[in-house]
């Protein structure tokens, strides 16, 4: 598979970014030769649209109606849509899209990432981008708990090496427990990102990146504020899954 052109729509956010950089790099190493990147400054998103066999769709959840607004009608025949955004079912993206459409997600550095639906070019770039083993999924709530558990957890455990640290490895250990147990994630892969967020410190500036106004990591680091940290990984999980159940049913009977 060659030569395909992705387009990404919401490239300035920090998935797009994260997930352009990645792209780039795993170029580097020779994989996805001929694919093209292109990104969108969010002005021309229409001719985006109207150039590329896969559409890459990175903003927050309140901005999907717009983004799919703005590209209604433009698409190539044949084109695809890959969304990125958290707690946004496939039906809702169905119902704006006419083409193959799929769910995917994966932390900022693209340690480990999962994806539900869509066609053999998204498993092939996700295949590619995932540093572990993309994991597959029927069931899209799967992606919503991987959201959770996997793209969330930088935030975490900035907030656990900087305001919990005596507590930090134990915690994040059973949280490894719970995502493997409920996921199939593996250990490693967890280990690696949060051993990438350690190595960078920096950790106040982390979880203002990784914890979007609004967002699930918001709700959950101010879950870890309120109870100063006291919080089992099964409680900030239901945290996270309830901000998720909260924007899923903004979309509902749309």
């Amino acid at each position: 598979m060659r030569n395909l052109k992705i387009g990404s729509i919401g490239a300035q956010g920090h998935m797009g970014k994260a997930f352009g950089n990645r792209f780039r790099e795993i170029q580097k190493q020779g994989l996805l030769e001929g694919w093209e990147l292109h990104e969108s400054t969010g002005h021309d998103n229409v001719k985006l649209a109207r150039t590329v066999d896969l559409l890459a769709l990175m903003v927050r959840p309140d901005r999907v109606v717009e983004a799919l607004a703005g590209v209604q009608g433009a698409t190539r025949e044949g084109a695809g849509l890959l969304s990125f955004a958290g707690a946004v079912p496939l039906d809702f993206l169905q119902s704006r899209f006419n083409g193959e459409v799929g769910r995917a997600m994966a932390d900022l550095n693209f340690e480990q990432a999962m994806r539900c639906g869509g066609d053999e070019r998204m498993k092939t770039l996700m295949d590619a981008l995932s540093e572990d083993e993309c994991l597959e999924t029927a069931d899209e709530f799967a992606v919503d708990q991987h959201t959770t558990l996997v793209a969330c957890n930088p935030g975490i455990s900035a907030w656990h090496f900087l305001k919990n640290e005596a507590r930090a490895e134990a915690w994040l250990r059973a949280h490894n427990e719970l995502t493997h147990e409920m996921l199939g994630v593996s250990r490693d892969a967890m280990q690696r990102l949060q051993a990438r967020v350690l190595r960078e410190g920096n950790f106040a500036a982390k979880i203002k990146e990784v914890a979007t106004k609004g967002g699930v990591t918001e709700a959950m680091v101010n879950a870890l504020e309120a109870a100063q940290g006291d919080v089992t990984i099964c409680d900030l999980f239901q945290v996270g899954m309830d901000k998720i159940a909260e924007a899923d049913e903004k979309f509902q009977g749309h």
